[in-house]
């Protein structure tokens, strides 16, 4: 199926969203920092990313404007997770930010989430 890199400084979240993206079929690779993510990005090239707004080092946000001035992933759809019920103000210049995962979620919602974002990537 698809590559998927799930970015989030929470390891236990991180591995059971890993866990359930692998038991759908798809390949994870985790990152637990911006910095992290943008050299897994560079070297993994995922079809997707799972990313948390509030990470040490640089933020989510970094990483998704990362991606958007990035030719080779400017087209890289990410689900933003956060625990804030508001979105970001400069969410209009995040193209490639198909959708929220609303901070705590049930599990289930996960996969489907995955899904959708890889179909607006076609």
């Amino acid at each position: 199926m698809a590559k998927i890199l799930v970015v989030d400084d929470d390891t236990e979240l991180c591995g059971l969203i890993a866990f359930m993206l692998q038991q759908a079929g798809h390949t994870v690779k985790t990152a637990y920092d911006g910095e992290e993510a943008m050299a897994a990005v560079s070297a993994y090239k995922p079809d997707a990313v799972v990313l948390d707004i509030v990470l040490p080092v640089k933020d989510g946000l970094w990483v998704v404007d990362q991606l958007s001035k990035n030719k080779k992933f400017c087209k890289t759809p990410v689900v933003l997770m956060t625990s804030s019920v508001s979105k970001p103000k400069n969410l209009s210049l995040m193209k490639n930010v198909i959708s929220f995962l609303i901070k705590p979620f049930k599990t289930e919602d996960i996969v489907p989430k995955i899904q959708s974002a890889l179909k607006k990537k076609k």
